[in-house]
């Protein structure tokens, strides 16, 4: 079931879709998200992974 809209505030079409699901399916499911768990890492942990922005920057990135 979905349902396919129109986003007002980027003007892309977009299609949000309701799936309610059970059984084996469910760990399955949960066994990719485990597997993409194991293989990634996030990088706001990682020394110097972000650096300082300046003043000009930071006013845009604020604004």
């Amino acid at each position: 079931m979905g349902t396919n809209n129109l986003d007002p505030r980027s003007m892309f079409s977009q299609y949000e879709t309701v799936d309610i699901l059970e059984g084996k399916i469910v760990n399955e499911i949960n066994g990719i998200f485990n597997e993409y768990d194991k293989r990634s890492s996030d990088f706001h942990l990682i020394p110097h992974g972000e650096r300082e922005y300046n003043k000009l920057e930071n006013f845009f990135f604020d604004w």
